[in-house]
């Protein structure tokens, strides 16, 4: 069954929304540090009200933004369907907002708290995998709800995890490997539109944990 998990994570990958929606996860998280710093260059005095101020609102909205990765892509990333949903996150939004509000809160918080464990503190693709987990909880409540009949296991086993981090993290290595190489091809053709090739690329292969746990998790969504 892992191997099947790799399998349809790996098939994530081969969909164009995915690294769409990948685009719009680095829109909606470097975009905000973007704007903050040239607010600092040209605030002056103001200029280190607005860094401490960031400090608090940068985390939140880079969170915001994967919860709106996870929802959008859910359903391509569980196997439920081809298409995404890319209205969703903003009909969420739209319709309740404390709701979001406080989801993108309680994530933050563990995001805060794995910070502070040592050696997890740095495994990026853990937080990805947790955060995004949790994420998608949301999904599955939505389906159990729907068929309340329906009881979904989340949790895949110690050592499924293990080989998840494992077998993801070097995938996302070679990733980063490859969206290097897909920028400097890029830029021999158009300068400066490496990055902006790249960028999606490196971004969606740093979720292919995540995607492998959707992938297990879309099969037992299937099967029950």
């Amino acid at each position: 069954m892992f191997w099947d998990a790799v399998a349809s994570g790996l098939g994530t990958l081969a969909h164009w929304q995915t690294y769409a929606a990948a685009l719009l996860f680095l829109l909606l998280s470097v975009g905000p540090i973007m704007l903050i710093g040239l607010a600092m260059l040209s605030s002056g005095r103001a200029a280190a009200a607005i860094g401490c101020l960031s400090m608090l609102v940068v985390p939140f909205l880079q969170t915001f933004a994967l919860v709106v990765f996870v929802l959008t892509l859910a359903p391509l990333m569980l196997g439920l369907s081809t298409d995404a949903m890319w209205s969703f996150p903003w009909l969420l939004l739209s319709h309740d907002l404390w709701f979001m509000v406080k989801l993108v809160g309680k994530l933050l918080i563990v995001e805060v708290v794995l910070a502070f464990v040592p050696m997890l503190g740095r495994m990026q693709s853990l937080h990805t995998l947790l955060l995004g987990g949790l994420a998608l909880a949301l999904v599955v409540g939505i389906i159990e709800h729907n068929s309340p009949a329906r009881t979904i296991p989340m949790w895949p086993g110690f050592w499924f995890v293990v080989g998840l981090l494992i077998v993801g993290g070097a995938l996302a290595w070679v990733g980063m490997i490859l969206a290097a190489i897909i920028a400097t091809a890029v830029d021999a053709k158009a300068e400066g539109l490496g990055q902006l090739v790249a960028f999606p690329v490196a971004a969606a292969l740093g979720f292919v944990p995540l995607f492998i746990y959707a992938g297990w998790l879309g099969t037992q969504i299937r099967g029950a």
